[in-house]
């Protein structure tokens, strides 16, 4: 539990306070200022009295479950997106999911909204998003994969009828998901 306070310049109190799940949204609070002395201080204490309350509580309504929707292992290019939705039970449950990457963040980027997420392939590898909310968490894997964009032999040859050269090839870029050829 805790409260926090902040005045304004019209002695109006702005609070929040969390005791025991249940979550004081908000609670206006109107103090006006006074001055006391206090024997053996050297000068004076400000002390505040109250004059009204005016408190709006709320109870707070946890998440039981989240699942991530689509659900299933995704596949995106280097440079395409795709995009998830967190989906919280029970439905009137005001908690909000928190989108995560697994600790390959440099596979993948998150750009989150609330119950949106958009995934964007940065590089061919596999990372793990996660959302969560109040201790329960979902997660779908994500598959980046690299276009190969050239392909370059070393030397050009003129071969003749039942002769062979050796060639060799460079495929690129180098982190290039399917790199096969077929001669």
């Amino acid at each position: 539990s805790g409260l926090t306070v902040a005045k304004d310049a019209n002695n109006c109190v702005k609070a929040t306070a969390a005791v025991n799940g249940i979550y004081f949204v908000s609670a206006n609070v109107t103090f006006t200022p006074t001055n006391f002395g206090i024997a053996g201080a050297t000068s004076p204490t400000a002390y505040s009295t109250l004059l009204a309350a005016n408190v709006n509580v709320v109870e707070h309504i946890p998440a039981t479950g989240i699942a991530i929707s689509p659900n299933s292992d995704t596949t995106v290019k280097t440079g395409e997106t795709a995009p998830f939705e967190a989906s919280i039970s029970p439905k009137n449950s005001d908690s909000s999911p928190v989108w995560t990457i697994s600790a390959d963040s440099g596979v993948i980027s998150a750009d989150s909204s609330d119950q949106t997420c958009t995934v964007k392939g940065l590089k061919a590898g596999a990372a793990e998003l996660l959302a969560s909310a109040d201790g329960h968490l979902a997660s779908v894997k994500i598959t980046v994969t690299q276009d190969v964009t050239e392909i370059s032999l070393d030397k050009t040859a003129t071969v003749a009828a039942g002769s062979s050269k050796a060639l060799s090839c460079t495929v690129l870029p180098s982190d290039a998901t399917n790199k096969n050829l077929t001669w």
